[in-house]
């Protein structure tokens, strides 16, 4: 029996509502995982087992109280699905904020290095580091 090359890579999902965005870094990440794109939550919860997501790469620019809702809701129900936040600037409602800290297993500004951002997930994905991993208080 003849594995391919997709069998061995974990399952990454970007979600940001620039779907230009979404494919720039789908491009830089596809050489090491399978990458799958979504603009909003709409069906995340059959996106996830549909495709086994492993991780997932969110934009929390404007990030509402119903965003990290369902975002709660989808690591309620598949917490070993890593979420990793991308933010330009954080959220200025101190709840949002710390709703945020309490989701992510890590998190990373943009504008980002594209290698930093590979070396992050993988961490994640091999729980390498037990603590999370957060560019932000």
């Amino acid at each position: 029996m003849q594995s391919n090359e997709k069998d061995f890579k974990k399952n990454v999902l970007v979600l940001d509502p620039d779907r230009e965005f979404c494919k720039n870094v789908g491009m830089f990440l596809e050489d090491r995982f399978n990458v799958y794109i979504r603009e909003d939550v709409e069906s995340l919860d059959y996106t996830i087992l549909l495709n086994q997501i492993q991780l997932m790469l969110v934009n929390v620019d404007n990030a509402d109280a119903a965003f990290l809702e369902e975002l709660s809701h989808i690591k309620k129900n598949h917490p070993e699905v890593k979420i990793l936040f991308m933010y330009t600037i954080m959220p200025e409602k101190a709840d949002i904020r710390l709703k945020i800290k309490k989701l992510a297993d890590a998190s990373i500004a943009k504008p980002f290095d594209v290698e930093l951002l590979r070396i992050k997930m993988e961490c994640l994905l091999r729980d390498v580091r037990s603590k999370r991993q957060f560019d932000f208080l």
